[in-house]
């Protein structure tokens, strides 16, 4: 721990409650990500997970299942309008059978916590996924699932277009 990065942010305070995110990552990794950044001939800011950056494209008051899934790991999150009530990230093993069977198990978890948290079972599921850890997409992985009750939707798809926005540079002559 002594050597790990660590970074928070206040979620909600009243003055009973303080919700807070923090995120840590081994230093070791850190150093790894920093240095690609420098080789590059930029200076590091901040490292911020794939998975939680999804989050912020979700511009949603409805509660939201997530699944972020790479080729080492699966994050499950959920939100319900701005409050993040999980966000857990398996390792995945690189058997391809207990890989699968933990991707299962990861889901129903999820499904599990958000029915418990929310009183109903989550009717879709956002995936953000790699080519490599899921080449069929949501229909590879909505069959991984086997979940009738449930949609896949790939959250990339899913986002709205964002409206352009005016230049604030100036006009180039002709």
């Amino acid at each position: 721990m002594e050597h790990a990065g660590l970074s928070y942010q206040i979620l909600s305070q009243t003055k009973s409650e303080c919700k807070v995110l923090a995120a840590v990552i081994p230093g070791p990794i850190l150093a790894e990500y920093e240095a690609a950044v420098r080789a590059a001939g930029y200076e590091p800011g901040s490292v911020l997970s794939s998975s939680l950056a999804a989050l912020e494209s979700i511009d949603s008051m409805e509660s939201v299942l997530d699944i972020n899934l790479s080729a080492l790991a699966l994050t499950t999150s959920i939100i319900n309008g701005q409050n993040l009530l999980l966000y857990r990230t398996l390792d995945l093993p690189e058997d391809p059978g207990l890989r699968l069977e933990e991707i299962k198990r990861g889901v129903a978890v999820a499904c599990a916590y958000f029915e418990d948290k929310l009183g109903a079972r989550p009717g879709k599921l956002h995936l953000s996924t790699m080519r490599e850890a899921c080449p069929g997409g949501t229909r590879e992985f909505a069959s991984w699932i086997d979940d009738p009750e449930l949609t896949v939707v790939d959250l990339v798809r899913s986002l709205k277009p964002a409206r352009p926005q005016p230049s604030a540079a100036p006009a180039l002559p002709a």
